[in-house]
Parts: C-alpha cells; structure tokens; sequence
C-alpha cells in the first residue's frame, strides 16, 4: 500500500492541465409554474421563465414573473376557474432594494376542492405552452397527538427542550398514500414603546408568531434522510403502513423566544399539521432533499428535482391537512 501511494504522489505532482472548451446548447427560456395547491384555500400561482444553466443570479435578479400569461384551469367537470394576475407588492416594500417580482402571483376567487382532479394550462408569447394535470387529495384527519415531559439540554452556547411526541391516524387502505408531518411552536412577541415620563420601557401591543419545530423519528416509514436545514418536517409513505391505524413516534425540538429585554418566552401552544400529500409533491420533496444531499458533493450523481408541469418546470403541490393544537402547560 505505502508504494502505491508514493506513485500516486509522484503522478499527481508531475501531471498537466488540460483546459477543454465546451459549447453549450443555447436552452430557450420555458414556462415555470409553482403553486401550493391546498384543499379548501383560494388558488395561487407563481408563474415566471426559465433561466439559463450559465445566467448569472442575485438577490434582486431571481425569476422573471410573466405578466401577460393566459391561464385556464378546469376541474374534471368541465368547470372554468377564473385566474388573473395581480401584482400583490405590500406598500412597504421598496422595489430598489428588494425583489419586488416575488410578490406578482396569479390568483382566483375560487377554492381548491379535495379529492378533486384539475387540469391547468399556461400559455405566453415568446414560451412553448405547458399544462399540468393533477389532484388534491381528500384529508386525512389525526385521531390524536401526545407529548411528554420536556427535558432541558444544554450547552455551552445554546439550550433547548426535547419533547418526546406521537400522532395517531388512520391510513386509508389500498392506496399508495404520502403524508408531511410539520410542527409549529406558537411564540408571543410585545411591542415596546419609550415611556419618557417614567424612563422606563413599556408594553404597547402583543400578537402570536409561529417557528418551525425540528423533527426526528426512528419510524421506518420516515423517508427524510438527515440533511441540513431540512428537519422541520418529516416526510412519510405508507408502504409499511397501509391501511392500518398508525402510531408515529418523534421527538420535538422547541426553540425559546425571545423580548425585547432578551428573556425567554415559553411557547404557549404547539400546532400539528399532518398534510396528506400528492405523489408529485412527496416526489419533488424527496428529489429536493436528495438533490441538497448531493450538493456540493463532486462524487455525487446529478439530482433531477421532479416535475409535474408538461413542457415546462416547477411543480404544483396539492395536499389537504387536518390541525391540531396542542396546549403547553405553563
């Protein structure tokens, strides 16, 4: 072993530089269509073009909205959704400094029905038209969540609580079925105003915020597989479930807030969504997740990230949730 290495020194130290010069097809720029297509909500689509494999990206330059598309979309009754641009920039949004693009969005009065099929179709002047045909799926609702006693851990730059959690459900049977399993403390933030008779610093207003909680599960049926900045969420598929009542176990991550004065707030609530998901969007998170897996990595094979729009790119992600919100004692 010890001479093979030295003639791979030997070899690399002594190696050239060969600088090949590849031309890359030009890509014409395509429709992309991203929408969260959730049961019971108003329609929502983000619709913008393409960019090139080269095009160069910054903070104010991500996506091109298109303004001047014609969209239809149809559920399988044959009844026409109306969908219109609107450019929904809030007032306090200064476009020189920020993507003010993010905000123009397509929308509709009209709202996404569970266990129903949609065909939707986008054309634009200068773009290959796309269509995309999909189905929100019909809610699946949690029987019950139990948490445990919290336990402390620390260290020495951070602390947090551990709670030990089960959510109980019912699979529908004979089906291939995907669930997203999500988290949210629910955290109360003050507004603080200047008392200048009193120096001193008084509360003027209060209202709710919600942070994703961390999630792990040593459940089989959990597809999630580790990466970094993606654990606020557990991704499940029934293979080993089907048709059954189910018991998932976890273990729950809650993060303190914070005042102004720099203490603690406890979470007063913790919220529980259990979304049952279409096989595009479970394909598209399990593609996404693998695909920042393998960032980075120069061994790694090339992740295409799934797709469900016909001629085009992005996803819609249909999905229809059941809550449950869990009081904290105190």
């Amino acid at each position: 072993m010890r001479n093979l290495i030295s003639i791979f020194v030997i070899s690399f130290l002594f190696s050239c530089e060969t600088v090949v010069q590849i031309e890359l097809p030009d890509e014409p720029e395509r429709i992309v269509v991203n929408a969260l297509a959730a049961a019971d909500s108003t329609w929502l689509f983000r619709i913008t073009a393409s960019k090139g494999p080269l095009e160069e990206e910054n903070y104010l330059n991500t996506f091109k909205p298109i303004k001047n598309a014609q969209v239809t979309l149809k559920d399988a009754e044959g009844n026409d959704h109306q969908i219109a641009y609107k450019d929904a920039t809030p007032d306090y949004i200064d476009c020189e400094f920020d993507n003010c693009d993010e905000f123009a969005v397509y929308t509709s009065t009209s709202k996404a029905v569970e266990n129903k099929v949609y065909t939707l179709e986008v054309s634009a002047n200068g773009f290959p038209g796309v269509k995309s045909r999909f189905q929100v799926p019909r809610r699946v609702m949690i029987d019950a969540v139990e948490f445990g006693e919290p336990n402390l851990v620390s260290s020495e730059y951070y602390s947090y609580s551990e709670v030990s959690g089960s959510i109980f459900f019912q699979d529908p049977p004979n089906e291939k079925n995907y669930y997203l399993m999500e988290v949210y403390a629910q955290l109360k933030q003050y507004l603080y105003q200047y008392d200048e008779s009193t120096r001193e610093t008084i509360i003027v207003d209060s209202s709710y915020y919600y942070n994703a909680i961390y999630l792990t599960s040593p459940d089989p049926s959990i597809i999630n597989i580790g990466v970094d900045d993606i654990d606020d969420h557990l991704l499940i598929n029934d293979n080993l479930i089907d048709g059954n009542e189910v018991k998932l176990n976890f273990t729950a991550e809650i993060n303190a807030g914070f005042d102004i004065n720099g203490r603690k707030i406890a979470p007063e609530k913790l919220v529980v969504f259990l979304k049952h998901i279409s096989e595009d969007y479970y394909n598209y998170l399990l593609t996404y997740e693998n695909y920042l897996y393998a960032s980075g990595n120069p061994f790694a094979e090339p992740v295409q990230i799934a797709s469900n729009i016909q001629n085009g790119l992005g996803m819609i992600a249909a999905y229809a949730s059941d809550t449950v919100v869990y009081e904290l004692e105190r």
